[in-house]
């Protein structure tokens, strides 16, 4: 049996709030937290169906799953919609990376999609 979604839920929260409950509002970590959880339980699910043979891996959340460059650009594109000034400041606490290395890295995910 899968774990609930409130499990990934709550795994992920726990997860970004150790890393950067003291440099971000609670409030943004859970609505990342949420949207994280919500899209990795559908994939979960699907993963699930599709691999029988990797059922136990898809059972209950992973949190490497996270260290993910989707991952990062889902972190990215939910705070960009949130439309937050200070969204560099707060993604660079979630990828766990200085303000510089989150532009770089921004930078370098727009040259990777341009390419296709």
């Amino acid at each position: 049996m899968i774990e609930s979604q409130q499990d990934f839920f709550e795994k992920i929260y726990t997860y970004y709030f150790d890393l950067c409950g003291c440099k971000v509002e609670p409030k943004y970590i859970e609505i990342v937290s949420k949207k994280l959880s919500d899209s990795f339980f559908d994939q979960y699910a699907t993963f699930r169906k599709s691999y029988p043979k990797s059922y136990k891996r898809y059972s209950s959340f992973d949190l490497k799953d996270l260290d993910n460059p989707l991952t990062h650009d889902l972190i990215v594109k939910i705070l960009k919609e949130m439309r937050l000034d200070d969204y560099q400041k707060i993604g660079a606490c979630f990828l766990n990376k200085s303000l510089d290395e989150f532009s770089s890295y921004e930078a370098n995910r727009k040259r990777f999609k341009n390419m296709f």
